[in-house]
């Protein structure tokens, strides 16, 4: 990009979480163009040629009209990304051979990764609970996003953009270990919007997850409203808006 930028040809670099990262600081002072998909991320370029463009998210994913929660159980949708995420599992896992009043008023679909499923999965089998379902991979994200009432996942910025453009409540579990720690950052920026919750790994317990599926059990405005919060944060098109921007308007 710096020998790009030397023989003037154009150069736009995106940055799509709320944290720059260190090669776009060092460098937005010599690029024709900033993108970006957080405002917050704004004032970590050295420049003030800088547009929100937002990320591109698969069209199918959009927001769907769901059934009113009375009279039905609520649906949560877990995933922790392709490749699943350990402590997310191990929580849920444990949430669910506690039981409760919790596990009897949700439907509860669990995508583990590959490492962890035969584990979950022979759990629960043996507990052969009707509510609960567990998968290695989901290949419809799109229509497992229009089921769920909320969603419990990581907050990298295509997980944080797919929820944004599906309208979902969610519960953000960021990975502690994630350069600048840009998944908390990610996940706060819809916290302070008040359109996410997050609990930070460290105090995501089985306790604390059943405990916050009974408060969306009996409280669905929270849920419409966390939904609500979550849409203005994407950006339709985002694909083709990059496109015009990269290429150069003229």
């Amino acid at each position: 990009m710096f020998v790009a930028a030397l023989l003037r040809r154009r150069t736009v670099i995106w940055e799509p979480n709320a944290h720059v990262g260190m090669a776009n600081r060092l460098l937005s002072s010599i690029v024709d163009e900033c993108l970006l998909v957080f405002e917050e991320a704004a004032s970590g370029f050295r420049s003030s040629r800088v547009t929100r463009v937002g990320l591109p998210v698969r069209e199918s994913i959009r927001p769907a009209e769901r059934a009113p929660l009375v009279g039905r159980k609520l649906r949560v949708l877990v995933f922790g990304g392709s490749q699943g995420a350990r402590p997310i599992n191990k929580v849920v896992q444990a949430a669910v051979e506690a039981g409760g009043p919790w596990l009897e008023g949700v439907e509860l679909v669990h995508q583990t990764g590959r490492y962890d499923y035969q584990d979950v999965k022979a759990a629960y089998d043996r507990l052969q609970h009707p509510n609960v379902s567990c998968f290695e991979y989901l290949h419809d994200m799109d229509a497992r996003y229009a089921w769920a009432d909320v969603v419990v996942c990581r907050s990298g910025a295509s997980t944080v953009a797919e929820i944004a453009a599906a309208g979902k409540a969610a519960i953000f579990i960021p990975l502690p270990t994630a350069a600048d720690d840009h998944q908390l950052k990610n996940a706060r920026v819809l916290e302070r919007a008040g359109a996410a919750r997050v609990i930070e790994q460290k105090h995501f317990t089985p306790e604390l997850f059943s405990s916050t599926m009974l408060q969306f059990q009996n409280d669905a405005s929270a849920i419409e409203q966390l939904g609500k919060l979550a849409k203005p944060f994407a950006v339709p098109g985002a694909a083709d808006v990059i496109a015009t921007r990269v290429i150069g308007e003229n």
